[in-house]
């Protein structure tokens, strides 16, 4: 997926995760992305509310989207199958935003890439004895630290809370954004050997990329939902796709997801677990 990013009226550049391709003259970008001061022109779409993100609000359909600030009205327009994206703030909020690609671009670019194929979950993942296996759940049920366990034991890290999952050649294929892991002080305390930067606004400490093994993609065998009591183990379609959905990105095409979920469900092991000690167990061995 090839992405341009062009800042105008003197805002500085900013840059990409590095599994964000940029694009060049040699192959045009998949996906637009223009940064502006001011506001943004044309007519905003109605309907009812299809995401919510950081305070924001979208509504639309698949073909235009308007992200929706509560103080600054319509900030970011999206045109997901034409990969147009322009995102305008007054100059002032521009000083304030402390993490341009999770506040304003990520919004963005999410409806472009499932306009493509490539659908967002809220996961980790690593490859583990050559294999991906990636963790799902809600926020704090220990995606994070399923994934450290492993990459502690040799494991590589594929994405940390956001992964994107998309078909090659006919076969699924999880991927991450390239941008490291993060994670709350009591978790990096867990794991003493590695050294996080400083804390993010966030509150998080990130650990760069750099610092561990990591691959751009992997050929998924497993993929366990965390946070589930009772530790349930293997899980039947009907168990785990209501779950897989609540914690999948989709703009009004649930049909299309879950279709996708189904066919997903047949190709890959799908496990409940409790605690993401369970978890990292069950992915050094999912077959068994």
């Amino acid at each position: 997926m090839l992405v341009s990013l062009q800042s105008t009226d003197g805002l500085p550049e900013f840059g990409l995760p590095e599994a964000l391709v940029l694009s060049d003259e040699e192959n045009p970008a998949d996906i637009r992305i223009s940064l502006g001061v001011g506001t943004l022109s044309g007519e905003e779409p109605g309907g009812p509310v299809r995401l919510t993100r950081g305070g924001m609000e979208a509504r639309g359909s698949q073909e235009h989207l308007v992200w929706t600030h509560p103080e600054m009205g319509p900030i970011i327009d999206v045109r997901p199958r034409s990969g147009v994206i322009d995102i305008r703030l007054p100059s002032w909020a521009w000083t304030k935003t402390t993490n341009v690609f999770d506040q304003l671009l990520i919004p963005g670019l999410l409806p472009a890439f499932a306009a493509r194929g490539l659908r967002a979950f809220h996961a980790s993942a690593v490859e583990v004895n050559g294999y991906g296996v990636f963790f799902t759940g809600p926020s704090g049920s220990g995606k994070t630290t399923a994934a450290l366990l492993l990459i502690s034991n040799g494991a590589k890290l594929i994405a940390d809370d956001m992964m994107f999952l998309y078909r090659e050649e006919g076969r699924p294929v999880i991927s991450g954004l390239g941008d490291g892991i993060r994670a709350r002080k009591e978790v990096w305390e867990r794991f003493e050997h590695f050294r996080p930067q400083s804390p993010e606004a966030s509150g998080k400490k990130r650990l760069d990329q750099s610092e561990i093994p990591w691959k751009k993609k992997a050929y998924p065998r497993a993929g366990i939902i965390l946070g589930m009591e009772g530790d349930p183990g293997r899980l039947k379609i009907a168990q785990a796709l209501p779950k897989l959905l609540s914690l999948c990105y989709h703009v009004g095409d649930e049909e299309i997801v879950l279709k996708g979920l189904a066919e997903l469900s047949g190709e890959v092991l799908l496990f409940g677990a409790e605690k993401p000690e369970r978890a990292a167990t069950i992915a050094m061995q999912p077959g068994e």
